[in-house]
Protein backbone atom coordinates (compact mmCIF):
# COMPACT_ATOMS: atom_id res chain seq x y z
CA UNK A 1 0.00 0.00 0.00
CA UNK A 2 1.49 3.38 -0.87
CA UNK A 3 1.06 6.48 1.44
CA UNK A 4 -1.47 8.33 -1.00
CA UNK A 5 -4.00 4.54 -0.47
CA UNK A 6 -3.07 5.10 3.22
CA UNK A 7 -4.27 8.42 2.71
CA UNK A 8 -7.42 7.62 0.90
CA UNK A 9 -7.74 4.93 3.46
CA UNK A 10 -8.32 7.14 6.23
CA UNK A 11 -9.96 9.85 4.79
CA UNK A 12 -12.91 7.80 3.82
CA UNK A 13 -12.64 5.67 7.60
CA UNK A 14 -11.83 8.99 9.97
CA UNK A 15 -12.96 6.54 12.81
CA UNK A 16 -9.82 4.76 12.32
CA UNK A 17 -7.29 7.64 12.63
CA UNK A 18 -7.39 7.47 16.54
CA UNK A 19 -7.58 3.96 17.24
CA UNK A 20 -4.46 3.55 14.86
CA UNK A 21 -2.52 5.78 16.67
CA UNK A 22 -3.34 4.64 20.19
CA UNK A 23 -2.56 1.11 18.90
CA UNK A 24 1.16 1.67 17.41
CA UNK A 25 1.72 4.13 20.90
CA UNK A 26 0.71 1.38 22.92
CA UNK A 27 2.83 -1.39 20.83
CA UNK A 28 5.71 1.05 21.28
CA UNK A 29 5.44 0.30 25.43
CA UNK A 30 4.51 -2.99 25.04
CA UNK A 31 7.29 -5.91 25.85
CA UNK A 32 7.76 -9.47 24.56
CA UNK A 33 7.11 -10.99 21.60
CA UNK A 34 3.15 -12.47 22.24
CA UNK A 35 1.84 -8.74 23.48
CA UNK A 36 3.71 -6.88 20.60
CA UNK A 37 1.67 -9.68 18.22
CA UNK A 38 -1.40 -9.48 19.86
CA UNK A 39 -1.07 -5.57 19.38
CA UNK A 40 0.10 -6.08 15.52
CA UNK A 41 -3.05 -8.46 15.39
CA UNK A 42 -5.33 -5.19 16.50
CA UNK A 43 -4.03 -3.12 13.93
CA UNK A 44 -4.38 -5.66 11.08
CA UNK A 45 -7.97 -6.57 12.65
CA UNK A 46 -8.26 -2.55 12.28
CA UNK A 47 -7.02 -1.98 8.89
CA UNK A 48 -7.63 -5.18 6.62
CA UNK A 49 -11.40 -5.19 6.34
CA UNK A 50 -10.98 -1.35 5.45
CA UNK A 51 -8.57 -2.31 3.07
CA UNK A 52 -10.35 -4.80 1.13
CA UNK A 53 -12.96 -1.84 0.53
CA UNK A 54 -10.87 0.94 -0.84
CA UNK A 55 -9.41 -2.00 -3.32
CA UNK A 56 -12.99 -2.49 -4.29
CA UNK A 57 -13.92 1.13 -4.72
CA UNK A 58 -10.25 2.32 -6.58
CA UNK A 59 -11.04 -0.33 -9.40
CA UNK A 60 -13.73 2.19 -10.59
CA UNK A 61 -11.54 5.39 -9.78
CA UNK A 62 -9.80 6.60 -12.85
CA UNK A 63 -6.00 8.40 -12.75
CA UNK A 64 -7.45 11.86 -14.21
CA UNK A 65 -10.45 11.38 -10.92
CA UNK A 66 -7.95 10.74 -8.26
CA UNK A 67 -6.03 14.25 -6.14
CA UNK A 68 -2.16 13.81 -6.08
CA UNK A 69 -0.49 12.58 -2.84
CA UNK A 70 -0.44 16.72 -1.48
CA UNK A 71 -3.96 17.46 -2.31
CA UNK A 72 -4.99 14.57 -0.44
CA UNK A 73 -3.31 14.73 2.66
CA UNK A 74 -4.31 18.53 2.92
CA UNK A 75 -8.26 17.05 2.38
CA UNK A 76 -7.40 14.83 5.00
CA UNK A 77 -5.79 17.41 7.57
CA UNK A 78 -8.54 19.22 7.02
CA UNK A 79 -10.98 16.48 7.90
CA UNK A 80 -9.39 15.47 10.83
CA UNK A 81 -8.51 19.38 12.28
CA UNK A 82 -12.62 19.69 12.41
CA UNK A 83 -13.02 16.66 14.47
CA UNK A 84 -12.72 16.50 18.02
CA UNK A 85 -9.73 15.28 19.45
CA UNK A 86 -7.07 15.10 21.74
CA UNK A 87 -4.26 15.01 19.10
CA UNK A 88 -3.03 17.74 16.54
CA UNK A 89 -2.26 15.96 13.20
CA UNK A 90 0.34 17.14 10.66
CA UNK A 91 1.62 15.47 7.38
CA UNK A 92 4.86 13.76 9.52
CA UNK A 93 2.69 12.49 12.00
CA UNK A 94 0.27 10.83 9.29
CA UNK A 95 3.30 9.47 7.74
CA UNK A 96 5.18 8.00 10.58
CA UNK A 97 1.63 6.54 11.21
CA UNK A 98 1.97 5.16 8.00
CA UNK A 99 5.62 3.81 8.12
CA UNK A 100 4.44 1.69 11.26
CA UNK A 101 0.90 0.78 10.27
CA UNK A 102 1.61 -0.87 6.69
CA UNK A 103 4.47 -3.37 7.32
CA UNK A 104 2.21 -5.06 10.14
CA UNK A 105 -0.63 -5.20 7.81
CA UNK A 106 1.44 -6.61 4.81
CA UNK A 107 1.63 -9.36 7.25
CA UNK A 108 -1.80 -9.91 7.00
CA UNK A 109 -2.91 -8.91 3.72
CA UNK A 110 -0.48 -11.75 1.95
Amino acid sequence: MTYFQFLHLVGSNLDVVEPLAGLIQHRQTVSGIQARWNVDKEIGDLLVPRIAQLQRESESVTAAEAPDETTAETVLLEKLAKRPSAQAWDGSRLRRLFEIAMPIVDLFVR
